[in-house]
């Protein structure tokens, strides 16, 4: 995996649509049976299981989805984990868990976010590297593209946009005439 295969993976979720809800779905079901697993040795609220998954869900399939696997974690976690005897937010045991979750949740979810905004603003830069345009032919077709995307911009047939590349140059030089005399 190359660099800029890990940034295209932290800006662009590899997850999406019907399988983002089905693994989702998985990301908060599979903790949910390993703690139920456990419940006869370990005892108290703890719902700490949850939070890798909650931060798989964001790294793989975006912040909404994180939120939704945070969500979705909650109302398991009350009624599979924590069962009946502990009333939704009226015990001290479902409040302290439940709030110590949601927190740890929200800092993960927002810490991925912030990072891939981060990077995402930083690869955009004009005076990074990588913030060249490039431009391509394939097929009598003109392309553009920038440097560490790995998207496209199909500008038009090749002879249509040399046309508009040149009288743009052109453009260019009678600006740069017009402010030499202005001056």
């Amino acid at each position: 995996m190359t660099r800029d295969d890990l940034i295209d993976l932290l800006l662009a979720p590899s997850i999406t649509r019907a399988r983002a809800i089905f693994y989702t779905i998985l990301a908060a079901g599979v903790p949910t049976f390993i703690r139920a697993g456990v419940a006869g040795f370990v005892s108290g609220c703890e719902l700490t299981i949850y939070l890798p998954f909650v931060l798989v869900a964001v790294v793989f399939m975006g912040w909404k989805y994180g939120v939704a696997t945070a969500l979705t974690s909650v109302v398991l976690a009350q009624f599979v984990v924590l069962g009946p005897h502990h009333s939704f937010l009226t015990s001290a045991c479902s409040i302290y868990s439940l709030s110590v979750f949601s927190i740890g949740s929200a800092a993960i979810i927002a810490a991925v976010h912030g990072l891939r905004r981060l990077i995402a603003l930083r690869s955009e830069s004009p005076g990074s590297s990588n913030g060249g345009i490039i431009f391509s032919l394939e097929k009598g077709q003109a392309w553009a593209s920038w440097y560490g995307r790995s998207s496209y911009v199909q500008l038009g047939p090749q002879s249509e946009v040399a046309e508009m590349m040149e009288d743009f140059l052109a453009q260019l030089e009678v600006g740069k005439r017009l402010t030499r005399s202005s001056g």
